[in-house]
Formats: structure tokens, sequence, C-alpha cells
């Protein structure tokens, strides 16, 4: 059985991020489609919004690939998401649309191994089990 490895992953982000416009395109798709609701929010500056995500992902990562907890960055994101009210179904969209965006980006790109994703998975696991914590009853 595996188990998260965040310096494995952290490895990995730079094969994944150097296909910005498919992990985009795809990600955005899916949220989309599973959370038209969301749409107006990402109608401007797409590619910006993907180098925040980018990054946020990045800092979460090299946390945990040091040892930290995730729950201060995680908390962070929460309070300057919350304007948007985002709903339970609306992280779950996330989770879905990002494991989507990343394994369009490791089927088309070889040099990314096959666990990746099943460590990216375990990731996302931990970081919307945190954003979960965050929300107001």
């Amino acid at each position: 059985m595996q188990t998260f490895d965040p310096s494995y992953l952290q490895e990995q982000f730079p094969k994944v991020f150097q296909k910005k416009g498919v992990f985009r395109d795809a990600f955005y798709g899916k949220l989309v489609e599973l959370s038209p609701d969301l749409a107006p929010l990402f109608d401007h500056s797409p590619i910006a919004k993907t180098h925040m995500m980018e990054r946020f992902l990045f800092d979460l990562v090299r946390a945990s690939s040091k040892g930290s907890g995730i729950s201060d960055l995680v908390q962070s994101f929460a309070a300057s998401h919350s304007k948007f009210r985002l709903q339970p179904q609306h992280f779950t969209s996330c989770e879905v649309a990002m494991k989507h965006a990343f394994a369009t980006v490791t089927h088309q790109d070889q040099t990314i191994p096959s666990d990746a994703e099943i460590s990216f998975h375990m990731f996302l696991e931990i970081v919307f089990h945190e954003l979960r914590k965050t929300q107001v009853p």
C-alpha cells in the first residue's frame, strides 16, 4: 500500500505545471461542468487564477515536505475566499476537477510516473479535509 510522500509529489509538480494550459483547461472545464454556478468567478484572468492555485498547491506540498502542518495555510486560503460563500458541494467539485486535471496532464506526459497521480489524490484528500473543517455551519 502506497503512503503519501510530500517530497515525491514536490518533485513531480514542476512536470505537471509545465503543462499549465492543459491543467487549466481540464480543471476549469470540469469545475464549471460540475458546478456551473462557479463559472462567473473564473470568467476573468484564468491564467492568473491558475498561477495562484499553482503557488498555493506548491506551498502546501512544501510545508508538508518540511513536516509542517498545512492548517494555517488552508485557513488563510479559506478566509480569503469566504466572500464567495462556497458551499460543501463546491469543495467536492473543486477536488474532482483537480484530480481530473492532474490525470489529464499525467496521461499526456509519460515522464510523470503513474504513482504521482495516486500521491496527488492522497494529498488532495488531506487538503480538502482541512478545507471542509473551515466551513461555518
